[in-house]
């Protein structure tokens, strides 16, 4: 028997420490090799740590929430055999949830992340055919379940076995709207068609193996009057935290509305729609408002740029990498529509789609959630009149996107109604002046 310590890896971008938003393993599981361990926070995603080799857990070091300097052992494995580092090498998968399909793979692992310890553990029955029987598919089915941290947090909180409902995400994956799917059927069993996944719910208790049937909840569970509910802010969460109060403490913003008349875009779109070809996506507004950046920016080439506080040095771009702000059920992502600027309108519409729908099942590879230039934040119907975007460093724009509104427009010595629209940009004021 060996001891196998897995470090807490260097996972680039110069960063030190990553913060541990999820153990998907407790000490006394049997796992696999490549079954998920931890993952762990970077500032753009998370990364998944797999097992390198077969074994049982013994010790798991570091609290949900806290940050652990890499190279500090974070997990130890009791092993059969001795494993080298140099023999067993793990590959971080890189997602923008916490778990998710193992098709989106970070840069490889240190092998200075593995270490074997080739000191004898504790005398012990390893392989107790009982033991595994009864552990390893419990383990098994735990410890690969897909889902984000909030949705298994929440499934916790509403007393119900994750292993039982079935994911509509890829891979698998659990998501909050199959939650609400799962609270309905039990909530009205009239409208259940009774597949095996969606049974009324039980869960086993480990000591005593009695079945616990938990009282039904609503979609929607009030605190009682007085209550105070404390949430961490971990993960996703915490990173857009600390973003949003850098980029507001180090940048002086300053933000420009325009009102744009867009009722002949409007029509244009709505007639290109009528248009399309059957494999091309339905245009919104967001596509030809990124023809008009690439426009604006061959102008003003200034916009499109990074700036470098630290090395006070401005780096201007001749591409064009565009940021999508998009809601997901963890948090606001920025998926990046690389070389935009060379896209032609169905082209972009297609590219934001995909983007987006990535961004919200959590399959987002690493490279498309950094290189923006500039973020375009759009609020849609719901963008009010004016918003005041925070700029996403270390660009040094962003264009925020207000709803359409029939107003009335003084023309030709009358009124008429015309389609507004709002534009709310911020820029960094230490670079960009008011002419520009």
């Amino acid at each position: 028997m060996s001891l196998c310590k897995i470090k807490m890896p260097d996972l680039g971008e110069g960063m030190t420490e990553c913060e541990i938003v999820e153990w998907e393993v407790k000490v006394g599981d049997i796992v696999k090799e490549d079954d998920v361990l931890a993952g762990v926070m970077t500032d753009k995603a998370v990364v998944e740590i797999p097992s390198p080799v077969d074994g049982v857990i013994k010790e798991l070091s570091g609290e949900i929430g806290e940050l652990v300097p890499v190279g500090t052992v974070i997990v130890v494995l009791e092993v059969a055999d001795v494993v080298s580092a140099e023999d067993r090498t793990a590959e971080p998968v890189t997602t923008a949830a916490p778990v998710a399909s193992t098709n989106n793979i970070a840069s490889s692992m240190s092998a200075q992340t593995l270490m074997t310890d080739t000191k004898p553990a504790e005398p012990q029955q390893f392989f107790n055919p009982q033991a595994v029987d009864s552990h390893s598919a419990q383990t098994a089915s735990i410890s690969r379940q897909l889902s984000a941290p909030a949705v298994k947090q929440r499934a916790k909180a509403l007393g119900i076995d994750m292993n039982i409902i079935s994911g509509s995400g890829p891979d698998g994956r659990v998501l909050h709207q199959d939650i609400d799917q799962f609270l309905l059927l039990q909530t009205n069993p009239s409208n259940q068609s009774s597949p095996p996944s969606q049974q009324p719910l039980t869960t086993t208790n480990a000591q005593n193996e009695q079945l616990v049937t938990p009282k039904r909840v609503g979609p929607m569970v009030l605190a009682d009057a007085g209550e105070i509910i404390t949430t961490p802010v971990i993960g996703l969460r915490r990173k857009i935290a600390e973003r949003m109060q850098d980029a507001k403490q180090r940048i002086p913003h300053i933000t420009y509305v325009e009102a744009i008349d867009v009722t002949e875009l409007e029509a244009l779109r709505a007639h290109l729609n009528q248009q399309k070809r059957d494999d091309q996506k339905k245009l919104s507004l967001l596509p030809m408002l990124f023809r008009a950046i690439t426009l604006a920016t061959r102008v003003y080439p200034v916009m499109n740029a990074h700036y470098d506080d630290v090395e006070g040095k401005l780096h201007q771009y001749q591409a064009l990498h565009l940021g999508v702000a998009t809601q997901t059920d963890r948090g606001l992502l920025v998926p990046v529509l690389r070389h935009a600027d060379q896209m032609d309108i169905w082209e972009a519409a297609a590219g934001i789609k995909r983007l987006a729908e990535m961004a919200r099942q959590g399959t987002l590879a690493k490279d498309e959630l950094s290189g923006s230039t500039i973020t375009c934040s759009s609020l849609g119907k719901l963008g009010g009149l004016v918003s005041t975007p925070v700029i996403n460093s270390p660009e040094i724009c962003v264009i925020g996107v207000n709803k359409i509104q029939t107003q009335p427009v003084f023309k030709d010595g009358g009124f008429i109604p015309r389609q507004i629209m709002n534009l709310s940009s911020s820029f960094d004021h230490r670079i960009v002046d008011g002419y520009e």
